[in-house]
């Protein structure tokens, strides 16, 4: 018994630190595998961990070697240094990108570089063409530079982190092999552009002949980034690291945090993207701020604060460090927020809380955002909104109230795109520029009354002069920008018609722009007057178009349009062919599918695999298994060998699908064609066999593994371990978990939470105690919010109160933070063993944070005052309950009745029946 002790629910101060990637801590994993790291000096060339680290990433880059460096910084410095290694060379970067803004002219001030700067797109590209006239001519070398090297950025910091695509990077590597140029790639979140293209790392940097990529970002190591090139780029490479200071002796100790980094931190990108666009999405319905959550496509963040607010950048930076939140102003009206693995979803959930709590800020509902400027009063609202983009040739009148016979600049025409008519304009008004055009639009307005629909105005006929083509790609570009793609799409036909090249990129964004928007026609004839006008469309633009042609059901001009893409020189890849033999199986023609892809490697296609394993794994689920095995036997012929990935399809998609006898028949194709098994295929049999409670046959699986060498992983145990726990099995679970452990398999939070959970059910707390102080001294992983939740749960239901307490007060002093769950199973163990008036003070706490209470809970908790005679507390919680907006049912009135009955006809009596009438009418209202 507790006797008087009080219940203290500590608060656990929060801290969501979203300032950059950099500002990670390393994790314990990290700190143990420093602490015993083989070393030794590196600038000697004989550290061991070092090595292994730099042939990783060599490896994983497709390179010939690596190098170890201090920082980004000096990766860059000494990328762009080696390449031109005569002082005065130039290099081709972007304006906005990181070496030419944030690393301090390092390559002027020590390289003797000179930077030649072009604008950089809003995607963190550069324009091809802005490039290949930027490259100086040798000739005159006397006068000016001599460019040496081009560099990128991916992902571009300063355009949010967005991704350079592969097409792009080739074209760009083309243009500089044809120059005879180097390029480099600033490759700091190379990683996270990876992930987020679905594109292994080595293919996005095929093209390059230096990479940087930094391990403190993303990948969450403590310090360091790596170089790699070619052999000899690398031994130059090493000399000037050492010129710079960056030699170092045992930095092993560095470079073991950084494997493990890249062991455990780099799948948890994909993740860090989806709690990114969480962040977006919820901050884009703020008022007051704006975000562009279609450009938010890694790991980053810029949020704007809306024209005219009043709202501050650095004000709304101190507000949120207030709450634990921290960020970094970008300038007065842009903050910067950058997700890592350190940053829970319970973290974004926190952050947009603290959004909607501030009064300036209200959350609006998805889809139903107001275009009204937060800060402005009513009064001083504009009627009308002018919206202007780049050219004086452009005006957007949506509510621009011009007469019919409104005369604009001489040698400009006047469309009107609903009636689909042109009329000639004289020369009596002139637009100079936007100050202009908003005077003369308010003058119009107080003479004429009509309001005509929507314009466009744009460059005459005549003879067709290199400006105007110029001035209409730059209004191209603003209403592709602006998202006004039916007027792009209108210009770009009217271009066409007067022999005008429209611009590469805008038609490009102007494609995937009707592409999402299932414009499926008038993207196609974009792609053709594309196509006419000399330009090569990509394969993503292609591949969108063509998966909508898919949802659409015309696969006849699905697999013209496939032609057209082979004719224009853009090589299909494999989303290309996956998404065709996706839908021909899904619509019944799984052999017209297989057909497709004989005909395509007959021609020369690539033997991709995850093509053959998606076409092998379609045919199985709507032809059989033994269709999909002479389908892998007749591609052999076709020069596609299946690899173990294949089968491995096939076996988990029999093995969701319960027939046992069709992963018999696999495992047999298998076996006698020689391929090996890997732990996949046995995972994936251990996890069927144990779904069907075929345990005899778990064992053969095991002792199968054990002779092969196939050794179980943390995956194989958590399988068997969640298997035996659902079949109430859990001494043999439980010796699987120690016999994971004998054999240096360090357990996840995941087999640790099923372990602990299926004894606090059992009853087993001791051993749950146990295992729970045991997981607390690992450091692989650390006991989370569902360990406690169970432990507490099962301490709860033995009556074991004052452990079960101790645990919360201990799980408050680990940073874990307690929820309603926890709280309910405290409140229904006090309830149990009798302490209902700690039962209420918990309930009460819990009430006044704003959790939520079930009304079964109160009503155990009011019924234990009852019949102790509480009466006064009883009807405290009732008022809680009813504060909560939480209805108190019969039993509740029951028992409050009952009690005031048993006391008489005393003065407290008298007022709880009081109280009782008041609670009946507010009920009956």
């Amino acid at each position: 018994m507790l006797g008087d002790n009080k219940i203290e629910i500590k608060m656990v101060m929060r801290t969501v630190d979203l300032r950059s990637d950099t500002v990670t801590r390393p994790t314990d994993a990290m700190r143990e595998a420093m602490g015993s790291a083989e070393v030794d000096d590196d600038v000697l060339g004989y550290d061991p961990t070092a090595r292994r680290l730099e042939e990783e990433i060599a490896k994983m880059m497709g390179k010939e070697a690596a190098l170890f460096v201090p920082s980004g910084t000096m990766g860059n410095l000494i990328c762009v240094t080696v390449h031109c290694d005569v002082r005065g060379s130039e290099v081709i970067l972007g304006d906005n990108c990181h070496i030419h803004v944030y690393e301090n002219g390092g390559i002027s001030t020590i390289g003797g570089v000179h930077p030649k700067t072009i604008k950089n797109e809003e995607d963190g590209t550069m324009d091809l063409g802005a490039i290949e006239a930027a490259i100086r001519d040798p000739k005159g070398s006397t006068f000016y530079p001599s460019t040496r090297l081009i560099c990128l950025e991916n992902t571009h910091a300063n355009s949010g982190g967005r991704c350079l695509s592969v097409e792009y990077t080739d074209r760009v590597g083309e243009i500089a092999k044809r120059h005879g140029l180097k390029l480099h790639i600033d490759g700091a979140r190379l990683f996270n552009a990876s992930i987020a293209l679905g594109v292994p790392v080595h293919r996005l940097v095929q093209a390059a002949d230096s990479v940087s990529v930094c391990l403190s970002k993303g990948l969450g190591a403590p310090i360091g980034s790596v170089v790699v090139g070619s052999q000899s780029f690398i031994e130059k490479a090493k000399t000037l690291r050492k010129t710079l200071g960056g030699g170092m002796r045992q930095i092993g100790v560095l470079c073991a945090a950084a494997l493990v980094a890249l062991q455990e931190n780099l799948p948890k990108l994909q993740f860090d993207h989806k709690k990114t666009k969480l962040l977006a999405e919820g901050l884009n319905q703020m008022k007051g701020i704006r975000v562009n959550v279609a450009a938010v496509e890694t790991n980053m963040i810029f949020m704007d604060m809306e024209d005219g607010s009043k709202l501050t950048a650095e004000k709304l930076r101190k507000s949120l460090a207030e709450h634990g939140i921290l960020v970094i102003p970008e300038n007065s009206s842009r903050i910067r927020m950058v997700i890592h693995h350190q940053i829970t979803t319970s973290d974004v959930h926190y952050t947009l809380s603290c959004f909607k709590d501030k009064p300036y800020l209200s959350y609006q509902t998805p889809g139903r955002r107001k275009t009204r400027t937060a800060f402005v009063p009513k009064s001083k609202k504009k009627k009308t909104k002018l919206l202007m983009t780049s050219s004086n040739l452009l005006v957007e009148a949506h509510f621009l109230h011009i007469p019919k016979q409104a005369i604009l600049s001489n040698g400009f025409r006047l469309v009107n795109w609903k009636k689909e008519t042109v009329s000639r304009c004289g020369s009596s008004l002139c637009i100079d520029h936007v100050a202009d055009l908003s005077e003369r639009a308010s003058e119009l307005h107080n003479n004429n009354k009509v309001k005509p629909p929507r314009m466009v105005v744009f460059s005459s006929d005549g003879p067709i002069t290199e400006n105007k083509q110029d001035a209409n790609n730059n209004i191209l570009h603003s209403l592709c920008s602006y998202g006004k793609l039916t007027d792009a799409c209108k210009l770009v036909e009217v271009m066409a018609r007067h022999n005008q090249l429209p611009h590469f990129p805008s038609c490009t964004n102007l494609v995937r722009g009707l592409a999402r928007i299932d414009q499926t026609d008038k993207a196609m004839c974009i792609l053709k007057i594309m196509v006419m006008s000399g330009g090569v469309p990509d394969t993503i633009t292609y591949n969108m178009v063509i998966g909508n042609l898919c949802k659409k059901g015309d696969l006849r001009s699905a697999l013209s349009l496939l032609e057209d893409m082979s004719l224009s020189g853009t090589s299909p890849d494999v989303i290309t062919y996956n998404t065709l033999i996706r839908f021909m199986c899904d619509n019944g023609n799984a052999e017209d599918a297989v057909e497709f892809w004989k005909n395509q490697l007959r021609s020369g296609c690539p033997p991709y695999m995850i093509t053959f394993t998606v076409l092998v794994e379609l045919v199985c689920r709507y032809c059989g298994s033994g269709r999909a095995i002479k389908v892998v036997e007749d591609m052999a012929v076709e020069g596609c060998y299946p690899d173990i990935v294949t089968y491995n399809s096939l076996v988990n998609f029999n093995c969701r699908r319960g027939t046992l006898e069709d992963v018999a028949l696999v495992i047999k194709h298998i076996l006698s064609h020689g391929v090996e098994l890997n732990t996949v295929t046995y995972n994936t049999l251990l996890h069927s066999l144990c779904s069907h409670g075929y345990w005899d046959e778990v064992d053969e699986i095991l002792s199968i593994m054990y002779e092969t060498s196939c050794t179980p992983t943390v995956i194989t145990y958590n399988i068997l371990i969640n298997g035996l726990c659902k079949a109430g099995m859990l001494s043999r679970a439980i010796d699987f978990f120690y016999q994971m452990l004998e054999q240096g398999c360090s357990p996840d939070i995941v087999t640790y939470n099923t372990v602990l959970g299926a004894m606090s059910k059992e009853g087993m707390v001791n051993e749950a105690m146990v295992l729970l102080a045991l997981l607390r001294k690992t450091r692989c992983c650390s006991p989370g919010l569902i360990t406690y939740n169970s432990v507490i749960d099962g301490l709860a239901r033995k009556g074991m109160m004052e452990k079960a307490l101790a645990l919360y007060n201990q799980m408050v002093e680990d940073g874990v933070c307690p929820d309603d769950i926890t709280r309910r199973s405290l409140i229904y163990g006090f309830c149990r063993a009798n302490l209902v008036e700690e039962a209420s003070q918990v309930l009460k706490e819990t009430s006044n944070r704003g959790n939520g209470i079930r009304g079964s809970t109160y009503r155990l908790v009011v019924q234990g005052l009852c019949k102790k005679g509480e009466m006064e507390m009883a009807v405290q919680v009732v008022e809680i309950m009813l504060t909560s907006g939480c209805k108190p049912d019969e039993r509740i009135y029951t028992a409050i009745v009952k009690g005031v009955e048993e006391m008489g006809m005393g003065s407290e009596a008298g007022e709880l029946r009081k109280k009782l009438r008041q609670w009946k009418l507010l009920r009956e209202v």
